[in-house]
């Protein structure tokens, strides 16, 4: 992350329980203006293993309160860096837009896909701490002039 990643404003949404992520956009801007480059959230939090060896995510905010919270972060022209690790919350950090996603252990690669798929501007990269990293990069094709 750049100079000044914060993650206080992840904390903020899902430790004080805002349903609307009205609070989280608070924390958003209040720390942009104390001089965050990013906003580092974690859609996802830990993980276990069951009994069987199936791997259970835990999700740290549903989706309204993260698509808010990474609204917030790019309307004020800054981006968003996603620590989950998969399940929900990695699902919910995709359909959001997430600038980057950390960890992703659970990706699928219709996830990948569909990250690849979005209309953005911006490179999103994907690592994942197995044997395989995604990376995909999308771009705007600049409208057509009028001439």
């Amino acid at each position: 992350m750049g100079r000044g990643a914060r993650d206080r404003a992840g904390e903020s949404a899902g430790e004080h329980g805002h349903s609307n992520g009205g609070g989280g956009r608070k924390a958003v801007r209040d720390q942009i203006a104390g001089g965050a480059d990013w906003i580092k959230l974690f859609p996802g939090g830990a993980y276990s293993f069951s009994p069987a060896g199936e791997a259970q995510y835990v999700t740290t905010y549903p989706l309204p309160v993260l698509q808010a919270l990474i609204d917030e972060t790019h309307k004020l022209g800054r981006k968003a860096g996603c620590h989950v690790f998969g399940g929900l919350g990695l699902q919910n950090t995709i359909d959001a837009g997430c600038d980057t996603v950390e960890h992703a252990y659970g990706l699928t690669q219709a996830q990948a896909d569909q990250m690849a798929g979005k209309s953005s501007s911006t490179t999103r990269r994907c690592s994942a701490t197995s044997n395989r990293t995604w990376t995909t990069t999308t771009r705007k094709t600049p409208a057509a002039s009028s001439a």
